[in-house]
């Protein structure tokens, strides 16, 4: 092998004084220092773009960041909803504003402001259907508890407390229990079930008319036991006649249904 092959290109090509030149330590031999001034030339005449200092002003960096593709003004960014967004998400068009500002004010180019709007606004979405599914369920799992709890006297405790807000909220309180949600959560219609309890079916209804009440579990289990010990009633219950027995059979019949909804009554 002949000596020259054995040298480094530096040696064989460069002056002394230009070998140890930091520029040329990466590159490997002449076809990379050729290929390598091939770009430079093509570089020259492109637009160039000057890296503000420390000390720059703020026209200096205004037209550094407009160099580097940030519109001229912040409603110039091209942002866009995604089109599964629900129609109940709530969108702050004050925070979809005051993030325009700051993305312009920053710097922002039109390309980094699309990608972090879209993920700041799909993460939003994914937690707001999360919360909403997590609600859902909690108060179908409520109603369902006091549906057991309250059996038959289910839905008219519903409307009783559907009735006393109808009678005494405003027309203001009550678009603030719909919005929101207040007059759906289990705990809200618990509570005021036992309130509608303390107003007279008069005061209710005003109409005169006799309601059907219906009793729940509970209170139509403290019943039976009332009438187990009421020793007049007993006596017609367990009459030998049909005739006689019938009403008083039919009356508790009545009690253990709304007793026990959900299962056998005991013997």
């Amino acid at each position: 092998m002949a000596e020259e092959d054995t040298k480094d290109w530096r040696e064989q090509h460069l002056p002394e004084e230009m070998r140890g030149e930091a520029s040329l330590k990466d590159i490997p031999d002449v076809p990379a220092l050729a290929k390598s001034y091939i770009h430079a030339q093509g570089m020259v005449g492109a637009d160039k773009v000057v890296i503000p200092g420390a000390d720059a002003s703020d026209e200096e960096r205004s037209a550094f960041f407009t160099k580097l593709g940030r519109p001229e003004t912040e409603d110039k960014y091209e942002i866009q909803n995604p089109e599964n967004m629900p129609k109940d998400f709530p969108l702050s068009k004050e925070l979809v504003k005051g993030f325009r500002t700051i993305a312009h004010k920053t710097g922002l180019t039109m390309a980094q402001v699309k990608d972090i709007y879209n993920w700041r606004i799909n993460s939003d979405i994914t937690a707001f259907n999360n919360a909403k599914a997590a609600t859902e369920e909690a108060v179908a799992s409520a109603t369902r508890q006091m549906r057991t709890a309250w059996g038959a006297a289910f839905d008219t405790k519903v409307d009783s407390v559907e009735t006393v807000i109808n009678t005494y909220a405003t027309e203001e309180e009550k678009n603030y229990l719909k919005e929101t949600g207040v007059n759906n959560d289990p705990r809200f219609i618990s509570f005021m079930g036992k309130v509608a309890e303390n107003f007279s079916e008069a005061t209710l209804y005003g109409d005169g008319h006799k309601r059907f009440d219906v009793l729940t579990p509970e209170i139509a289990q403290a019943r039976i036991a009332e009438l187990k010990g009421n020793k007049e009633f007993m006596a017609q219950y367990q009459n030998k006649d049909a005739s006689i027995r019938a009403e008083a059979v039919k009356r508790m019949e009545g009690l253990y249904i709304l007793a026990y909804p959900t299962s056998e009554k005991p013997k």
